[in-house]
């Protein structure tokens, strides 16, 4: 659905953490992207709809999405709009209701910008970032709690549910992409922070 534009054959898969081929402004935007913020368990992080914008001042441009995009991004408009009509007796929250039905098509704001090597080398970079720091929040968590914190709650304190797709995506990218680190050492100490953290 999204459109992602390959420069390079499987033969010449390239660099793809070279300082060259990332966007320091990108990776910042999409940390910011995956940090896990809530309020009273609800998740409240949406800057993942700011992605189009850092994009197209990266130099991108926008792009017409594909017709099955279009005709679903019609579809759900349509349902919108007739729901508002006929539903009277909620015309009350139809203020939260707009708010919740642009938070849920935020889905596909990707697909109205083409997405070079660029920005998925800095997207790599912010994962790996964003997992590294969230484990290392955890394990000094962890240790700091002690022995007399270490029962069935140390789970729901520093638990890393819902957190655990961006560890498992950063375990493996350090795994596949071999030039991220040169020291196969450091890449190692990573992956063990990586994997402490998906335990916890």
């Amino acid at each position: 659905m999204c459109n992602v534009i390959p420069k390079h054959s499987p033969q010449e898969i390239p660099n793809h953490l070279n300082a060259g081929r990332t966007n320091r402004w990108l990776v910042a935007l999409y940390v910011l992207c995956l940090l896990p913020l809530s309020i009273d368990g609800f998740g409240i992080n949406y800057l993942f709809a700011l992605i189009p914008g850092g994009v197209l001042i990266s130099g991108g441009k926008l792009i017409r999405p594909k017709d099955d995009v279009v005709l679903f991004i019609f579809a759900c408009v349509a349902v919108f709009s007739i729901s508002s009509l006929y539903q009277v007796g909620w015309i009350e929250f139809f203020d939260r209701r707009f708010v919740s039905f642009i938070l849920f098509m935020t889905m596909v704001f990707l697909c109205f910008v083409k997405l070079t090597e660029k920005h998925i080398a800095s997207f790599k970079v912010a994962v790996l970032i964003a997992g590294i720091c969230a484990s290392m929040q955890s394990l000094v968590m962890f240790v700091a709690l002690g022995a007399e914190a270490q029962a069935f709650e140390s789970k729901d304190i520093i638990g890393s549910q819902r957190y655990g797709f961006v560890y498992i995506l950063a375990f493996w990218i350090l795994w596949y992409d071999t030039s991220i680190f040169k020291s196969r050492l450091v890449k190692l100490a990573y992956l063990l922070v990586i994997t402490l953290g998906i335990s916890l």
